[in-house]
């Protein structure tokens, strides 16, 4: 049930996905584009500790290479959109105390407790949300045309790091975004133009206002005509039937039988052994068939049926429990 998910993933998202190509790198390579990163101040204030943090023990690393599709040619436009969760949770093992979860985007929730405070992100680490978005990935995901559009919006309202848009290679939404507005508004102008078969000399002095009206039409217009987002929603679906609550109890009972977490964080990180899943229990068999039951038996209150799949998860194994977090 949870092995044979992950093969029809890279069927459906053949044309979407680029495979990384691994390569092996010098710790001396490593160590002269770390210098350059950090002495180009895009690294973000909130990573540099991480980088510091390196070991230098290793003599080479593997690396994965994905193409960079922010092009550097001026009529080139490039729009990233981090779409998030476009679902609401279904997962019995939801804690009682997060109910919330049922009925708003987990996006949305963690905007909340972000503008209040309680959680951080690592872009905005120390410092506190300049404007608390608007976005909500259930729109964007809703295959309605208004819906779409709102969500759009308010990506583009609040970009925060979760939208991004270059021409060429000057950025024009974004966290962080400097730029010469003027020139970069005349080359997306002019990237629109081209594309749309017109010419850019009718189209100069457009206002930046104007343009990020068009902008969002674009993106609503491609985003509700493409499967893309259909088969993304599926596949999130089909996937988190645990819940991070859920997958939070499954961790803890990993780390009880281990001992401590540095052995439980090694089992998770090491390669998926498909040798683990030859003989499940019906402890396991059963906790599978608990997560997949959709609703909820009408014999059973959300407290008792939440009851029933904690004690599940006490009867489970150390494979079994590296088995449901792995595929998760």
């Amino acid at each position: 049930e949870f092995s044979t998910r992950t093969s029809t993933i890279e069927i459906s998202f053949h044309k979407y996905l680029d495979v990384p190509h691994k390569v092996h790198l010098d710790a001396s390579f490593l160590e002269g584009l770390k210098r350059q990163a950090m002495e180009s101040n895009r690294i973000p204030p909130s990573r540099r500790v991480d980088w510091g943090n390196q070991s230098q023990k290793c003599s080479s690393v593997v690396s994965e290479l994905i193409p960079n599709y922010r092009g550097s040619a001026a009529d080139t436009i490039s729009i990233e959109i981090k779409p998030k969760a476009g679902y609401l949770s279904t997962s019995p093992l939801v804690h009682l105390d997060n109910e919330c979860k049922y009925s708003t985007s987990r996006f949305q929730v963690l905007q909340q407790l972000n503008s209040r405070g309680v959680v951080s992100k690592g872009w905005n680490k120390g410092s506190k949300l300049m404007c608390t978005s608007r976005f909500d990935p259930i729109d964007l995901f809703s295959r309605d045309v208004d819906r779409i559009h709102l969500a759009v919006s308010a990506l583009f309202d609040c970009p925060q790091n979760n939208l991004k848009v270059f021409c060429g290679e000057s950025m024009l939404y974004g966290m962080g975004c400097q730029h010469n507005r003027d020139k970069s508004v005349n080359d997306c102008r002019r990237a629109i133009s081209i594309v749309k078969g017109q010419s850019p000399l009718l189209c100069s002095g457009e206002s930046f206002e104007s343009l990020q009206t068009e902008l969002i039409q674009i993106v609503s217009d491609v985003l509700l005509t493409d499967s893309f987002l259909q088969m993304l929603l599926e596949k999130q679906r089909y996937y988190d039937i645990l819940d991070a609550d859920g997958a939070i109890l499954v961790y803890n009972r990993l780390v009880s039988l281990c001992g401590n977490s540095n052995e439980a964080e090694m089992l998770l990180d090491a390669e998926y052994d498909p040798i683990r899943k030859q003989c499940p229990s019906q402890t396991f068999e059963d906790f599978v068939r608990y997560l997949n039951v959709r609703d909820r038996p009408s014999n059973e209150t959300r407290e008792s049926w939440y009851n029933v799949g904690t004690k599940l998860i006490e009867g489970l194994g150390k494979d079994e429990c590296i088995i449901i977090l792995q595929n998760w």
